[in-house]
């Protein structure tokens, strides 16, 4: 229950690349910024989950950042305003999701195989939206 409701607050940058670690709360509010997102509603950033190798020529991969914001509304707003930043035509590899408590891990993957079970039947028009 603790876990959820940290989780409530806090986003999921992907693919976010960094010339180091040790300003990256500068850099994501250099995206911040770019995207049209007010700073003063970041809490905290930090680096999450183990460093990762390409498959293609064995680079390190850039980990995920987790932000921390002051409200769930504020965690909504900076989503779409990532969202809306790639979709203004920049070329923007960086992704932004709400935290997922493990729960909510594991539904997300039953639907994923159920979707697929269905799409193997022949009913295709099935989607997660």
């Amino acid at each position: 229950m603790l876990e959820a409701e940290a989780k409530k607050v806090v986003v999921v940058l992907e693919n976010l690349v960094t010339a180091n670690d040790d300003d990256i709360l500068e850099d994501v509010k250099e995206l911040a910024h770019i995207a049209r997102f007010d700073n003063q509603k970041i809490v905290s950033v930090r680096r999450s989950g183990p460093v990762i190798k390409s498959r293609k020529d064995g680079t390190d991969l850039p980990r995920i950042v987790k932000v921390t914001c002051v409200s769930e509304t504020a965690r909504n707003d900076m989503i779409r305003a990532v969202a809306k930043y790639a979709d203004r035509g920049r070329v923007s590899p960086v992704y932004a999701r709400p935290d997922r408590t493990y729960q909510q891990r594991q539904k997300l993957r039953q639907l994923h195989v159920d979707i697929e079970a269905k799409r193997a039947q022949g009913e295709d028009y099935w989607f997660i939206d």
